[in-house]
């Protein structure tokens, strides 16, 4: 496991995110802007982010694979949301809005803006494919579920998300890499290349803006109240210490794929998905206490993720 990399991938999103911040106090970056960008990732980036990964051409595993990946990748989130139930009584939230944003920031990682490079750091790009699937499945739960937790609302279950971007080209991509579309780039080479490319660099602009919409989210709040939030830290030390430790425990000896076993500690040692930030924004809930979680969670999991995977892996294997 590649740990130096790791780490220097961290800097560099911490880097974007205090130029968000930089440019948020000198006022190049403004609330309204923000709002625009977060519309800017979940209408276009973000659903590219996740085509382009279909559109590919790579066929790496067979679909029967896949479908057993999606299928832990679904346990993992039914599990999340279970435990997550019991956040308010833990934390004594009484405000049901500030629950769901909890609860929002314990179930949800940040599987596609850090998912993919720190796999990749810490495993080897072998494995991207791995945190792909747990990707689309992520899309399908958050821009779903994810939203009534920002909400502070029940889940209502409607044909009305299917109009939500995120979802609908989650579910296109496990559409296009199940009917397998390497014929297509075997068939038209150029325009299949042309088309990846333009969802893919449309794609690869969503983490940036994310980690730059964070940074100025951060700038409207006195750094104090982004570091006494006292249940963020007790969330975040549960979220990537306790839960990846405990399933490293249960599952060890029941995962017979090693690899997909590894990537699933990976995703859950994750910090809080910066989703949280973007989708408070867009549909009105505390982006404040977002961005807090995310910021907080996200500067621990510089010690956390390499403490966590080296123990797990190096010292107990």
């Amino acid at each position: 496991m590649n740990f130096s990399a790791l780490f220097t991938q961290m800097l560099v999103l911490f880097g974007i995110l205090l130029i968000g911040y930089y440019t948020a106090k000198r006022s190049v970056l403004t609330k309204d802007m923000n709002k625009h960008l977060s519309t800017l990732v979940c209408m276009l980036t973000n659903p590219l982010q996740v085509l382009a990964s279909a559109l590919s051409g790579e066929h790496p595993m067979e679909n029967a694979k896949v479908l057993g990946m999606t299928g832990v990748a679904l346990a993992m989130f039914v599990v999340l949301i279970m435990i997550s139930f019991l956040v308010p009584c833990v934390l004594h939230i009484q405000s049901a809005s500030d629950a769901g944003v909890y609860r929002y920031l314990l179930i949800f990682s940040n599987l596609g803006f850090m998912g993919y490079p720190v796999i990749e750091a810490l495993l080897g790009p072998e494995y991207v494919f791995y945190a792909t699937v747990f990707v689309m499945v992520f899309q399908l739960i958050c821009w779903s579920y994810g939203v009534t937790l920002i909400l502070g609302q029940k889940m209502k279950l409607s044909w009305d998300i299917l109009r939500r971007p995120t979802i609908t080209t989650a579910l296109l991509a496990f559409i296009l890499y199940f009917a397998d579309i390497r014929p297509l780039w075997a068939a038209c080479p150029s325009a299949m290349s042309i088309l990846y490319r333009v969802t893919d660099s449309i794609g690869d602009l969503t983490s940036p803006i994310a980690m730059l919409i964070i940074g100025a989210s951060l700038a409207e709040m006195p750094l104090r109240e982004v570091f006494n939030k006292w249940r963020v830290y007790v969330l975040a030390g549960f979220k990537m210490i306790v839960l990846p430790a405990l399933a490293w425990l249960l599952l060890r000896g029941v995962m017979q794929d090693g690899r997909l076993f590894a990537a699933l500690i990976v995703m859950l040692a994750m910090p809080s998905a910066t989703n949280a930030t973007i989708m408070s924004y867009q549909f009105g809930g505390d982006e404040k206490l977002a961005s807090a979680g995310v910021f907080v969670t996200t500067l621990l999991s510089v010690a956390t993720i390499p403490l966590v995977m080296y123990t797990l892996f190096s010292v107990f294997a």
